[in-house]
């Protein structure tokens, strides 16, 4: 894991970042192509992202599906809503919700209003997260953002970033907050698609690293390149604070933060790098679990 700046450092950063994607706009919206989304039934128009070289499949991988061996009401829950399929794993909610959020575009004065084809949104029941399916082409072609960051994930995937790398991983694109941690990076596999989780949390301000804002992100490629997947799902942590007010009381094992420990975000990533799957709220196994369930179509 690269050395962190201190978060307040982090956060100029962030802000200087959204100057340098804007010039990167023209140089990479050329590498895509437009696709368009419709409805949740609709089909995505075939479109590779720019490389010669497609995603790599993975080696001898199989998609696993959670079964149930519990009553019914806490069974696993298979979701069909085209381009994707997944299934829910057994206890972590309820079922889901989706819809096709209309596409957004933005001129000289609607600056707060960033550039993003219609996409489908799944939003889980019973918890809190949800999964993103965007047209990738299209999304990168129209948001320098997500241009930068579908182009980042790709290389690491095709092995050119390595995931200690830390300021060269992909963030979610218009944000309006700063990455300001990124811990137990893994890629994972689905059917049909690879992607990056990381465990982390995102801010505009200077605040301790708690279970209120704490998440679990993917960020995923179909292999065929149409498909750009970011799901964000809750997780907690025993040794978190419950929220993002600094006179919270930190639990056991937990560190305390201050404005003057330059090192508390160093800190607070190994600490979550060294914790076990079974200790996060859902566990990671489960988490990743949903993901491996996905296919697209």
């Amino acid at each position: 894991m690269s050395h962190l700046l201190p978060l307040h450092y982090k956060i100029v950063a962030f802000l200087k970042c959204v100057a340098l994607m804007s010039s990167l706009a023209v140089f990479l919206a050329c590498s895509f192509s437009p696709v368009a989304l419709a409805t949740p039934a609709a089909t995505f128009v075939p479109a590779v992202l720019p490389s010669n070289t497609p995603l790599p499949a993975p080696a001898g991988t199989s998609t696993p599906v959670p079964t149930s061996t519990s009553a019914p009401s806490q069974a696993a829950i298979p979701v069909s809503a085209s381009p994707i399929q997944l299934v829910i794993p057994a206890g972590l909610a309820t079922g889901a919700s989706v819809q096709t959020i209309d596409a957004t575009s933005c001129t000289d004065e609607c600056y707060n209003t960033p550039n993003t084809p219609a996409y489908l949104e799944l939003t889980f029941e019973g918890y809190g997260g949800d999964i993103s399916v965007y047209p990738a082409p299209q999304y990168g072609a129209e948001n320098p953002g997500a241009a930068y960051s579908i182009q980042q994930l790709k290389e690491i995937l095709l092995g050119k970033i390595s995931l200690s790398q830390e300021d060269a991983l992909p963030v979610i694109p218009d944000a309006n907050a700063a990455q300001v941690l990124a811990s137990q990076e893994k890629i994972i596999h689905f059917n049909g698609g690879s992607g990056l989780r990381i465990i982390t949390q995102y801010q505009s301000d200077v605040r301790p690293v708690n279970n209120e804002q704490l998440f679990y992100l993917f960020q995923g490629l179909s292999r065929d390149g149409k498909y750009y997947l970011i799901a964000r799902l809750n997780t907690t942590l025993p040794f978190l604070p419950a929220d993002a007010n600094s006179d919270s009381p930190v639990p056991a094992g937990g560190i305390p933060f201050s404005m003057s420990n330059e090192n508390y975000i160093q800190q607070i990533t190994d600490l979550i790098n060294a914790t076990p799957s079974d200790q996060f709220n859902p566990t990671l196994n489960m988490l990743d679990s949903l993901i491996q369930s996905i296919s697209t179509q």
